[in-house]
């Protein structure tokens, strides 16, 4: 249930505000912990900070942005984190298992290579991505997120491409039947992708001349309210087995490398049915989740009309439950 956030934009100062509005706008999908990465590709410098105490939470901002401007970053990666494994919650694995994954990779002549990177799913079976490839970085984290962006750097310094390498990882991700939304850098351009079974969601849109891809589309309906409606375009799902990369310059190409066939897609149900706001777009990208939930009411109204005979008050239970009831009460009249 985590929040991810990427952006390219051609200056700093926009990429701060998008950056942060984002991260803001993702808490609920993720209270415990947040965190951003920063990169300046044409330098290949890379600077990370996370937030989890209450300190560091109401200092994150100011943080960021002095981080964001000593390397005049122009992208940028950011999550918020939600535990699902109660043994991440004392404060020293949530500190090391909190995003983004700042990872230092030996290479040859005593040379390290720096990588960023945020997910959103879950791997259950982490330790097969491992044995892949086995430990490439001195980390101490836990989580799957390690041993995920471990193996897309792997690739990518095997590869031809960037293209070629995220397919291995996504070939990978379907073997262990793997969630995952990504968003990664190694300092020469920003890479998304999801996973082939397409689990969790991930959206791509522009706000002004910034690339933009976030967990969830209501959080351009945010930005439209900052930065102008006219300012502010969907551009829709980034799509199960697909990959997007923005180079240097805000050049970017999207492409769908791993097709399983859409009747094998798992898009996560509870996201329409409970995490993801109202206002956003459900996976099929042209109705909106409020009014799926609202349907949802309704059926559930007709469906027990006769039990429900006399019912004259329908309360709801706060937040998500809210469209549901308002549904139910439709039904009833």
């Amino acid at each position: 249930m985590c929040g991810i956030i990427g952006v390219w934009s051609p200056d700093t100062e926009s990429l701060l505000e998008i950056l942060l509005s984002g991260v803001d706008y993702l808490h609920r999908r993720g209270p415990e912990g947040k965190g951003a990465g920063l990169v300046n590709p044409i330098r290949e410098t890379l600077i990370s900070n996370r937030a989890n105490t209450d300190k560091e939470k109401a200092e994150f901002k100011a943080t960021i942005k002095r981080m964001a401007y000593d390397i005049r970053a122009k992208m940028a990666l950011g999550q918020t984190r939600y535990i699902t494994d109660e043994r991440y919650e004392s404060e020293v694995l949530l500190r090391t298992n909190t995003q983004p994954m700042h990872l230092w990779f030996e290479r040859e002549f005593g040379i390290t290579q720096e990588a960023i990177g945020i997910h959103n799913g879950n791997i259950r079976q982490k330790e097969r991505l491992t044995d892949l490839i086995g430990p490439r970085t001195r980390s101490k984290a836990d989580v799957d997120t390690r041993p995920l962006i471990e193996l897309t750097m792997e690739y990518l310094r095997k590869e031809v491409s960037d293209w070629d390498a995220v397919k291995r990882v996504m070939e990978a991700l379907l073997d262990v039947d793997g969630a995952a939304s990504v968003g990664f850098s190694a300092g020469d351009s920003l890479i998304a992708f999801r996973d082939p079974q397409g689990y969790r969601p991930l959206v791509l849109g522009r706000v002004g001349d910034a690339h933009v891809f976030v967990s969830e589309s209501g959080f351009f309906n945010e930005a439209a309210a900052i930065f102008g409606y006219d300012n502010v375009e969907i551009t829709g799902s980034i799509k199960p087995g697909e990959m997007v990369r923005i180079d240097p310059e805000g050049i970017l190409e999207r492409r769908i490398l791993l097709d399983i066939g859409e009747d094998n897609h798992r898009p996560c149900a509870f996201e329409e049915f409970y995490i993801k706001r109202g206002d956003c777009l459900a996976e099929c990208g042209s109705i909106s989740v409020r009014r799926i939930r609202e349907q949802q009411g309704i059926d559930i109204g007709n469906f027990y009309r006769e039990e429900l005979q006399g019912v004259s008050t329908v309360i709801p239970v706060e937040k998500s439950g809210i469209i549901y009831a308002q549904g139910l009460a439709l039904a009833l009249g």
